[in-house]
């Protein structure tokens, strides 16, 4: 875990490879409560469901389809990667995205 949540239900920030952020990989896993929220963007939580859904906003605007596991893999994909920045900056590459659908 990056950061942690504190008792009035905030999340305090820790230091990632590249900068600062909240994550929580037992979160992303149990798809349950808040797993990321990047460096300059307090008011984006992000949950396991926002991240997937965000993936699969990202797929269909490149014509991209999946199965549900390979959705599943590219959140967790994307979920590993991101340390500071927002996952659409990730998904937005679409290099990185074509690597991410082919691991």
């Amino acid at each position: 875990m990056i950061g942690r949540k504190l008792e009035d239900g905030t999340f305090e920030k820790g230091s990632s490879d590249n900068g600062l952020c909240y994550k929580d990989q037992e979160a992303f896993k149990n798809k349950r409560g808040v797993c990321y929220i990047p460096e300059y963007w307090d008011a984006k939580e992000y949950s396991y469901m926002d991240i997937k859904n965000t993936c699969i906003d990202e797929m269909k605007k490149r014509g991209v389809e999946g199965t549900d596991s390979e959705i599943h893999n590219l959140a967790q994909n994307v979920f590993n990667g991101v340390d500071w920045q927002l996952p659409e900056t990730i998904l937005d590459e679409e290099l990185y995205l074509k690597e991410l659908m082919e691991k």
